[in-house]
Protein backbone atom coordinates (compact mmCIF):
# COMPACT_ATOMS: atom_id res chain seq x y z
CA UNK A 1 0.00 0.00 0.00
CA UNK A 2 1.34 3.39 -1.10
CA UNK A 3 0.30 7.06 0.72
CA UNK A 4 0.44 9.96 -0.72
CA UNK A 5 -1.12 12.93 1.30
CA UNK A 6 -1.36 16.39 0.21
CA UNK A 7 -1.12 15.80 -3.46
CA UNK A 8 -1.85 18.85 -5.86
CA UNK A 9 -3.00 18.65 -9.24
CA UNK A 10 -0.88 20.99 -10.84
CA UNK A 11 2.18 19.34 -8.89
CA UNK A 12 1.68 15.71 -10.70
CA UNK A 13 4.43 15.72 -13.56
CA UNK A 14 5.15 19.00 -12.43
CA UNK A 15 9.37 18.79 -12.35
CA UNK A 16 10.58 20.76 -15.89
CA UNK A 17 13.37 17.90 -16.53
CA UNK A 18 10.16 15.11 -17.49
CA UNK A 19 8.26 17.69 -19.75
CA UNK A 20 8.91 15.34 -22.58
CA UNK A 21 8.04 12.48 -21.14
CA UNK A 22 5.34 13.94 -19.09
CA UNK A 23 3.76 14.83 -22.52
CA UNK A 24 3.16 11.69 -23.56
CA UNK A 25 1.20 10.62 -20.21
CA UNK A 26 -2.70 12.34 -19.32
CA UNK A 27 -1.63 15.57 -17.84
CA UNK A 28 -4.11 17.74 -15.50
CA UNK A 29 -3.95 20.52 -17.73
CA UNK A 30 -5.66 18.62 -20.19
CA UNK A 31 -9.03 18.40 -18.13
CA UNK A 32 -11.84 21.04 -17.87
CA UNK A 33 -10.69 24.45 -15.65
CA UNK A 34 -12.75 23.20 -12.91
CA UNK A 35 -10.47 20.25 -12.55
CA UNK A 36 -7.31 21.44 -12.58
CA UNK A 37 -7.12 23.17 -9.06
CA UNK A 38 -7.07 20.98 -5.93
CA UNK A 39 -5.41 18.25 -4.17
CA UNK A 40 -5.96 14.83 -3.13
CA UNK A 41 -6.12 14.94 1.08
CA UNK A 42 -5.40 10.94 0.73
CA UNK A 43 -4.60 8.95 -1.88
CA UNK A 44 -4.16 5.34 -1.54
CA UNK A 45 -2.61 2.68 -4.05
CA UNK A 46 -3.44 -0.54 -2.82
CA UNK A 47 -1.62 -3.76 -4.69
CA UNK A 48 -4.70 -5.81 -4.15
CA UNK A 49 -7.53 -3.78 -3.64
CA UNK A 50 -7.02 -0.48 -5.97
CA UNK A 51 -6.88 3.08 -5.61
CA UNK A 52 -8.93 5.00 -2.60
CA UNK A 53 -9.34 8.70 -2.74
CA UNK A 54 -9.80 10.53 0.92
CA UNK A 55 -11.48 13.61 1.66
CA UNK A 56 -10.35 15.07 5.11
CA UNK A 57 -12.34 17.63 7.22
CA UNK A 58 -11.81 18.86 10.52
CA UNK A 59 -15.83 19.98 10.70
CA UNK A 60 -17.05 19.87 14.21
CA UNK A 61 -13.71 20.77 15.69
CA UNK A 62 -14.49 24.13 17.62
CA UNK A 63 -18.51 23.59 17.54
CA UNK A 64 -18.76 23.79 21.83
CA UNK A 65 -16.53 27.13 21.35
CA UNK A 66 -18.89 28.55 18.77
CA UNK A 67 -22.15 27.67 21.08
CA UNK A 68 -24.80 27.21 18.13
CA UNK A 69 -27.78 25.19 18.76
CA UNK A 70 -27.94 21.46 17.53
CA UNK A 71 -29.93 22.45 14.19
CA UNK A 72 -27.25 25.47 13.29
CA UNK A 73 -24.03 22.89 13.81
CA UNK A 74 -25.92 20.26 12.07
CA UNK A 75 -26.96 22.54 8.68
CA UNK A 76 -23.28 23.79 8.91
CA UNK A 77 -21.79 20.42 9.33
CA UNK A 78 -24.17 19.13 6.53
CA UNK A 79 -22.94 22.61 4.19
CA UNK A 80 -19.30 21.59 4.74
CA UNK A 81 -19.24 17.62 3.95
CA UNK A 82 -21.89 18.73 0.67
CA UNK A 83 -18.58 20.54 -0.36
CA UNK A 84 -15.97 18.18 0.63
CA UNK A 85 -18.36 15.31 -1.22
CA UNK A 86 -18.11 17.74 -4.17
CA UNK A 87 -14.35 17.51 -4.07
CA UNK A 88 -14.21 13.89 -3.86
CA UNK A 89 -16.28 13.15 -6.79
CA UNK A 90 -13.51 16.09 -8.32
CA UNK A 91 -10.20 13.97 -7.06
CA UNK A 92 -12.22 10.72 -8.01
CA UNK A 93 -12.40 12.64 -11.94
CA UNK A 94 -8.90 13.53 -11.52
CA UNK A 95 -7.33 10.08 -11.11
CA UNK A 96 -9.58 8.37 -13.48
CA UNK A 97 -8.13 11.08 -16.12
CA UNK A 98 -5.12 10.52 -15.32
CA UNK A 99 -4.54 6.90 -15.03
CA UNK A 100 -6.91 6.68 -18.58
CA UNK A 101 -4.01 5.52 -20.69
CA UNK A 102 -2.87 2.43 -18.49
CA UNK A 103 -6.09 1.68 -16.57
CA UNK A 104 -9.37 2.76 -18.26
CA UNK A 105 -11.35 1.06 -15.86
CA UNK A 106 -9.49 0.73 -13.08
CA UNK A 107 -11.90 0.95 -10.18
CA UNK A 108 -11.68 4.15 -7.37
CA UNK A 109 -12.74 4.18 -4.38
CA UNK A 110 -13.78 7.14 -2.00
CA UNK A 111 -14.45 8.01 1.38
CA UNK A 112 -15.14 10.47 3.79
CA UNK A 113 -12.90 11.31 6.94
CA UNK A 114 -14.36 13.57 9.89
CA UNK A 115 -11.94 13.08 12.79
CA UNK A 116 -14.48 15.33 14.95
CA UNK A 117 -17.87 14.05 14.10
CA UNK A 118 -19.41 10.87 15.86
CA UNK A 119 -21.56 8.54 13.95
CA UNK A 120 -24.56 8.81 15.74
CA UNK A 121 -24.36 12.95 15.04
CA UNK A 122 -23.81 11.70 11.38
CA UNK A 123 -26.77 9.85 11.41
CA UNK A 124 -28.97 12.76 13.10
CA UNK A 125 -27.45 15.39 10.36
CA UNK A 126 -28.90 12.76 7.49
CA UNK A 127 -31.77 12.96 9.12
CA UNK A 128 -32.47 16.87 9.19
CA UNK A 129 -34.14 18.91 6.15
CA UNK A 130 -30.89 20.54 5.45
CA UNK A 131 -29.05 17.28 4.87
CA UNK A 132 -26.80 17.64 1.46
CA UNK A 133 -29.21 14.10 0.46
CA UNK A 134 -28.36 13.21 -3.28
CA UNK A 135 -24.72 14.20 -2.63
CA UNK A 136 -24.29 11.54 0.19
CA UNK A 137 -25.75 8.93 -1.98
CA UNK A 138 -22.40 9.62 -3.90
CA UNK A 139 -19.87 8.31 -1.38
CA UNK A 140 -18.39 4.71 -3.32
CA UNK A 141 -22.03 4.56 -5.03
CA UNK A 142 -23.80 4.25 -1.30
CA UNK A 143 -27.39 2.95 -2.05
CA UNK A 144 -28.74 5.22 0.68
CA UNK A 145 -27.54 7.09 3.52
CA UNK A 146 -27.18 4.75 5.88
CA UNK A 147 -24.93 2.85 3.60
CA UNK A 148 -23.37 6.42 3.09
CA UNK A 149 -22.78 6.93 6.33
CA UNK A 150 -21.14 3.68 6.99
CA UNK A 151 -18.57 4.22 4.83
CA UNK A 152 -17.23 7.26 6.31
CA UNK A 153 -14.83 7.50 8.87
CA UNK A 154 -15.88 8.67 12.37
CA UNK A 155 -14.51 10.31 15.23
CA UNK A 156 -15.74 6.78 16.90
CA UNK A 157 -13.47 4.32 14.19
CA UNK A 158 -10.50 6.73 15.58
CA UNK A 159 -8.16 6.49 19.10
CA UNK A 160 -10.07 9.07 21.55
CA UNK A 161 -8.97 13.22 21.14
CA UNK A 162 -7.43 12.99 24.37
CA UNK A 163 -4.77 10.17 23.92
CA UNK A 164 -4.33 9.59 19.86
CA UNK A 165 -1.42 7.06 21.14
CA UNK A 166 -3.17 4.81 22.83
CA UNK A 167 -4.53 2.29 19.75
CA UNK A 168 -6.34 -0.51 21.46
CA UNK A 169 -7.63 -3.70 19.96
CA UNK A 170 -10.95 -1.97 19.88
CA UNK A 171 -10.01 0.27 17.57
CA UNK A 172 -7.69 -1.61 15.46
CA UNK A 173 -11.26 -4.07 14.78
CA UNK A 174 -13.63 -0.87 13.60
CA UNK A 175 -10.83 0.40 11.60
CA UNK A 176 -10.39 -3.26 9.42
CA UNK A 177 -14.43 -3.11 9.81
CA UNK A 178 -14.42 0.03 7.93
CA UNK A 179 -11.44 -0.58 5.55
CA UNK A 180 -13.75 -3.67 4.65
CA UNK A 181 -16.71 -1.64 3.85
CA UNK A 182 -15.10 0.91 1.81
CA UNK A 183 -12.58 -1.68 -0.39
CA UNK A 184 -15.65 -3.90 -0.79
CA UNK A 185 -15.36 -6.53 -3.03
CA UNK A 186 -12.25 -8.28 -2.22
CA UNK A 187 -9.22 -8.58 -4.41
CA UNK A 188 -9.44 -5.95 -7.45
CA UNK A 189 -8.73 -8.48 -10.46
CA UNK A 190 -7.80 -4.54 -12.36
CA UNK A 191 -4.98 -4.18 -10.27
CA UNK A 192 -1.68 -5.91 -11.21
CA UNK A 193 1.88 -5.91 -9.91
CA UNK A 194 2.89 -4.26 -12.79
CA UNK A 195 0.35 -1.45 -12.65
CA UNK A 196 0.90 -0.90 -9.58
CA UNK A 197 4.20 -0.08 -9.97
CA UNK A 198 3.23 2.19 -12.83
CA UNK A 199 0.99 4.35 -10.31
CA UNK A 200 3.44 4.39 -7.46
CA UNK A 201 6.01 5.44 -9.76
CA UNK A 202 3.77 8.36 -11.43
CA UNK A 203 2.36 9.74 -8.15
CA UNK A 204 4.77 8.89 -6.30
CA UNK A 205 8.32 9.66 -8.60
CA UNK A 206 10.58 11.74 -9.03
CA UNK A 207 8.78 13.95 -11.70
CA UNK A 208 5.93 14.78 -9.40
CA UNK A 209 6.73 16.44 -6.26
CA UNK A 210 4.90 17.33 -2.79
CA UNK A 211 4.60 20.06 -1.37
CA UNK A 212 3.66 20.38 2.75
CA UNK A 213 3.67 22.81 5.25
CA UNK A 214 6.70 23.17 7.20
CA UNK A 215 7.54 24.60 10.67
CA UNK A 216 11.22 25.05 9.63
CA UNK A 217 12.72 25.55 6.39
CA UNK A 218 12.14 23.02 3.51
CA UNK A 219 14.79 20.32 2.75
CA UNK A 220 16.18 18.58 -0.81
CA UNK A 221 13.45 15.96 -1.23
CA UNK A 222 15.84 13.17 -1.94
CA UNK A 223 14.84 10.43 -4.53
CA UNK A 224 18.23 10.42 -6.78
CA UNK A 225 21.58 9.45 -6.22
CA UNK A 226 22.70 12.68 -7.42
CA UNK A 227 20.10 14.23 -5.04
CA UNK A 228 21.35 12.10 -2.06
CA UNK A 229 25.86 13.45 -2.63
CA UNK A 230 23.98 17.39 -3.22
CA UNK A 231 22.07 16.88 -0.25
CA UNK A 232 24.89 15.43 1.99
CA UNK A 233 26.97 18.55 0.87
CA UNK A 234 24.27 20.90 1.63
CA UNK A 235 24.21 18.75 5.39
CA UNK A 236 27.67 19.48 5.98
CA UNK A 237 28.38 22.75 4.88
CA UNK A 238 26.05 23.82 7.70
CA UNK A 239 26.42 21.12 10.10
CA UNK A 240 26.00 21.52 13.65
CA UNK A 241 28.10 19.26 15.43
CA UNK A 242 28.37 17.68 19.24
CA UNK A 243 30.71 18.42 21.65
CA UNK A 244 31.92 14.95 21.41
CA UNK A 245 32.94 15.31 17.81
CA UNK A 246 34.09 19.19 18.04
CA UNK A 247 36.95 17.38 20.47
CA UNK A 248 37.88 14.68 18.23
CA UNK A 249 38.42 17.50 15.34
CA UNK A 250 40.31 19.74 17.58
CA UNK A 251 42.30 17.25 18.89
CA UNK A 252 43.49 15.95 15.40
CA UNK A 253 45.29 13.07 16.48
CA UNK A 254 47.17 10.25 14.08
CA UNK A 255 44.48 7.95 14.92
CA UNK A 256 41.03 8.39 14.93
CA UNK A 257 38.62 5.29 15.79
CA UNK A 258 34.64 6.02 15.52
CA UNK A 259 32.40 3.14 16.51
CA UNK A 260 28.56 3.35 16.53
CA UNK A 261 25.17 3.18 15.59
CA UNK A 262 23.34 4.92 12.52
CA UNK A 263 22.73 8.22 12.73
CA UNK A 264 25.18 9.25 15.41
CA UNK A 265 27.85 11.47 13.11
CA UNK A 266 30.71 9.31 12.40
CA UNK A 267 30.66 9.33 8.35
CA UNK A 268 30.42 13.18 8.84
CA UNK A 269 33.64 13.00 11.26
CA UNK A 270 35.23 11.00 9.10
CA UNK A 271 34.61 13.57 6.25
CA UNK A 272 35.92 16.68 8.27
CA UNK A 273 38.92 14.18 9.94
CA UNK A 274 39.73 13.60 6.02
CA UNK A 275 39.55 17.50 4.70
CA UNK A 276 41.62 18.20 7.48
CA UNK A 277 44.70 15.35 6.07
CA UNK A 278 44.05 16.63 2.99
CA UNK A 279 44.62 20.38 3.61
CA UNK A 280 47.41 19.02 5.73
CA UNK A 281 49.30 17.81 2.41
CA UNK A 282 48.39 14.12 3.00
CA UNK A 283 46.88 11.87 0.57
CA UNK A 284 43.47 10.01 2.02
CA UNK A 285 42.69 6.86 1.32
CA UNK A 286 39.43 5.59 1.37
CA UNK A 287 39.24 1.90 2.44
CA UNK A 288 36.47 -0.20 2.26
CA UNK A 289 36.28 -3.51 3.63
CA UNK A 290 33.55 -5.36 2.35
CA UNK A 291 30.85 -5.19 0.10
CA UNK A 292 28.26 -3.37 2.69
CA UNK A 293 30.69 -0.56 3.03
CA UNK A 294 30.32 0.27 -0.07
CA UNK A 295 28.32 3.00 0.03
CA UNK A 296 29.46 4.94 2.82
CA UNK A 297 33.07 4.64 1.55
CA UNK A 298 32.13 6.17 -2.36
CA UNK A 299 29.91 8.78 -0.06
CA UNK A 300 33.14 9.84 1.65
CA UNK A 301 35.24 9.86 -1.52
CA UNK A 302 32.88 11.91 -2.97
CA UNK A 303 32.28 14.12 -0.51
CA UNK A 304 35.92 14.70 -0.13
CA UNK A 305 36.76 15.44 -3.75
CA UNK A 306 33.77 17.54 -4.22
CA UNK A 307 34.96 20.11 -1.15
CA UNK A 308 38.19 20.26 -2.47
CA UNK A 309 36.57 21.18 -6.07
CA UNK A 310 34.31 23.65 -4.42
CA UNK A 311 37.34 25.03 -2.34
CA UNK A 312 38.26 28.18 -3.95
CA UNK A 313 41.49 28.22 -1.85
CA UNK A 314 42.87 24.62 -3.46
CA UNK A 315 46.57 24.53 -4.17
CA UNK A 316 48.97 21.98 -5.59
CA UNK A 317 50.11 21.61 -1.84
CA UNK A 318 46.72 19.62 -1.07
CA UNK A 319 46.72 15.81 -0.52
CA UNK A 320 44.72 13.97 -2.99
CA UNK A 321 41.53 11.41 -2.30
CA UNK A 322 41.84 7.96 -3.54
CA UNK A 323 39.20 5.07 -2.58
CA UNK A 324 39.99 1.35 -2.34
CA UNK A 325 37.57 -1.21 -2.37
CA UNK A 326 38.11 -4.64 -0.85
CA UNK A 327 36.21 -7.67 0.57
CA UNK A 328 37.98 -9.14 3.72
CA UNK A 329 35.02 -11.19 4.53
CA UNK A 330 35.10 -12.87 1.34
CA UNK A 331 38.99 -12.70 0.19
CA UNK A 332 41.76 -12.88 2.34
CA UNK A 333 44.32 -11.95 0.11
CA UNK A 334 42.78 -8.75 -0.54
CA UNK A 335 43.86 -7.93 3.26
CA UNK A 336 47.79 -8.66 1.76
CA UNK A 337 46.82 -6.49 -1.45
CA UNK A 338 45.68 -3.55 0.81
CA UNK A 339 48.87 -3.92 3.04
CA UNK A 340 50.82 -3.64 0.12
CA UNK A 341 49.15 0.21 -1.34
CA UNK A 342 49.48 1.32 2.22
CA UNK A 343 52.91 0.68 2.93
CA UNK A 344 54.14 1.96 -0.59
CA UNK A 345 51.86 5.26 0.01
CA UNK A 346 53.36 5.49 3.13
CA UNK A 347 56.47 5.30 2.20
CA UNK A 348 56.36 8.81 0.57
CA UNK A 349 55.15 10.35 3.88
CA UNK A 350 51.60 11.49 2.65
CA UNK A 351 49.68 8.70 4.21
CA UNK A 352 46.17 9.06 5.81
CA UNK A 353 43.44 6.23 5.75
CA UNK A 354 39.85 6.51 6.32
CA UNK A 355 38.92 3.10 7.11
CA UNK A 356 35.21 2.00 6.51
CA UNK A 357 33.64 -1.24 8.28
CA UNK A 358 30.05 -2.87 8.38
CA UNK A 359 27.95 -3.79 11.71
CA UNK A 360 28.64 -7.13 10.12
CA UNK A 361 31.29 -9.25 12.63
CA UNK A 362 34.53 -9.98 10.47
CA UNK A 363 37.24 -12.26 11.93
CA UNK A 364 39.79 -11.52 14.27
CA UNK A 365 42.59 -11.94 11.98
CA UNK A 366 41.38 -9.43 9.22
CA UNK A 367 40.43 -6.98 12.29
CA UNK A 368 44.19 -7.53 13.58
CA UNK A 369 45.25 -6.62 9.92
CA UNK A 370 42.71 -3.51 9.92
CA UNK A 371 44.01 -2.15 12.87
CA UNK A 372 47.96 -2.68 11.87
CA UNK A 373 47.64 -0.96 8.57
CA UNK A 374 46.14 1.89 10.37
CA UNK A 375 48.95 2.38 13.46
CA UNK A 376 51.11 1.66 10.64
Amino acid sequence: MFVISQLAFSDYFNQPCYAAAAGLVPRSAGMASQYRRGDFDLLVIHRHHGVLVAEIKAVGLNANELNKSVQEADADIAKRVGKALNQLNKSEAVVRHLTSDVAPTLPVRKTLMLPYIARSQLMRMLASPSRPGTETLQVSGAADPISAMELCMCSDDMTARETPWEVTDDVITKLRGWWRRVMTGGTNTTMTSALHLELVARFGGPATTVNIHAIFPPRLEVRTEGQAVSETGERIIRLVLTPDQLRILHLATPRVFLTGPPGTGKTVVMVLMGLQWLRQGHDVFVLGVDEYSRAASHLIYRQLRATLRADPSVTSALGTPRLLLYDFLKNETDVDHALQTLTEAMLLRRLCTCCVMSSRRISAGTESAIRSSSTT
